[in-house]
């Protein structure tokens, strides 16, 4: 297992407005089994950080080629929690030797139970990965009624209160993929900021025109969605179905 040494964490406290700082080491076993896809700007895999003695958490970490990519994450993060739109829970920026070099965030496969479905073309790999390990979740996956009224209801509104949230505080959602699906082990799916790239804050643009953009662009899930299930019937072998 490798580590990535000298590492310092910057975690917002929303409450008091500053910045805490402490010493990590993120250890990754560079395994295929950690890798858990790709961003716009760099890899993104699973690392095992120690938070006390023989107690550790797996987040995932994500690449950024940039400073400026990763303040601006973080400003999107806090921007986004902050007004109740659901992002991951936790949202470290990962300091190495002076500069940002990275991200590091909850781990939204929660170790391969969970299937975390975008339009990035890892999905794929995603599920089967999910099935390797987690069987039954590709199996509610696959059996899932998407065409159900309720199932529709939910989803269109979740889709509408993300766009209104994020319109009424002048946040435009950029590109298609600013949106995540994650169907859990549980049986539930539920949406979710997760990559923020493509998250402007800020903007100038009136309430109608962010709507009815951020809208159309977090609608396009439902494509995602009905293109994993279909890979996860696959597996199952009923995609006849």
């Amino acid at each position: 297992m490798s580590e990535i040494n000298d590492v310092e964490l910057i975690k917002p406290n929303i409450s008091r407005r500053i910045t805490e700082r402490r010493k990590a080491k993120l250890h990754s076993s560079g395994n295929h089994y950690d890798y858990l896809g790709e961003g716009a700007f760099g890899l993104v895999t699973r690392v095992s950080v120690p938070i006390k003695e023989g107690v550790s958490l797996g987040l995932a970490y994500k690449e950024t080629i940039s400073e400026g990519n990763a303040a601006h994450a973080l400003k999107a993060w806090l921007r986004l929690k902050s007004v109740g739109v659901p992002v991951p829970r936790t949202f470290r920026l990962v300091e190495r030797d002076g500069k940002y070099t990275g991200i590091l965030m909850t781990d939204l496969t929660h170790g391969w139970k969970d299937v975390v479905i975008s339009s990035n073309p890892t999905k794929t790999m995603v599920i089967d990965k999910v099935n390797a390990t987690h069987p039954s979740t590709i199996q509610g996956l696959a059996a899932l009624d998407i065409e159900d009224p309720a199932f529709i209801e939910k989803l269109e509104r979740q889709m509408r209160t993300i766009a209104d949230k994020t319109a009424r505080n002048k946040i435009g959602l950029e590109h298609t993929d600013v949106v995540f699906a994650v169907y859990k082990h549980t049986g539930e799916l539920d949406l979710i900021i997760s990559d923020m790239d493509n998250v402007r804050v800020d903007t100038h643009e009136s309430y109608d025109s962010l709507f009815a953009d951020n809208l159309d662009n977090v609608s396009r899930i439902k494509l995602h969605i009905n293109e994993a299930q279909r890979l996860a019937r696959k597996l199952q072998g009923t995609d006849n179905v």
